[in-house]
């Protein structure tokens, strides 16, 4: 039954169990934040400054979705861009991390399964893979869910809150 939802945090894992390299791959370390929409339910806070860039508690929102991927062991960080990239590129290259970092600019918006063909190459060999909206902020273990999805050797594991909302999921 669908219901009205709006997904307030999307986990997307590759399937490890097609490549045999992969099979014993414990470790999750790279991540893909999707940050190259517009950010229109923002606006007019996003005509200037990308979404990802917009100010919550004290920093850019990207910032904080950043430090959660490191602090759950992620390492190799893929963000896409397309809306004021150029502003994507000047906050990168005046920020550092403890994560290797690489923008992939979109010429035109792929949506969400177009960006993670997009990153193919960049994915490639890394087995499991997480998704990352760049728009959210959440309480939720990484650890235990990446854990979950391993322990279960499932193909996509995917988390979302149900909240009011006027878009359907």
């Amino acid at each position: 039954t669908l219901r009205k939802m709006n997904t307030s945090v999307m986990m997307w894992f590759s399937d490890y169990k097609t490549n045999s390299n992969m099979k014993n791959k414990s470790i999750l370390d790279t991540a893909m934040i999707l940050a190259a929409g517009y950010g229109k339910r923002l606006m007019p806070l996003t005509e200037y400054t990308p979404k990802a860039l917009v100010e919550y508690k004290g920093k850019p929102i990207i910032y904080h979705v950043i430090r959660k991927l490191e602090n759950s062991g992620l390492r190799k960080i893929i963000i896409n861009t397309h809306h004021l990239a150029n502003k994507m590129n000047e906050y990168f290259a005046n920020n550092s991390f403890n994560s290797e970092i690489t923008l992939i600019h979109e010429t035109n918006l792929l949506g969400t399964g177009g960006a993670i063909k997009n990153a193919a190459d960049f994915l490639k060999g890394s087995g499991n893979f997480l998704v990352y909206n760049a728009d959210v902020d959440s309480e939720i273990d990484l650890h235990v869910m990446i854990a979950s999805h391993i322990e279960n050797e499932a193909l996509a594991t995917l988390a979302v809150k149900e909240r009011s909302t006027g878009r359907y999921l």
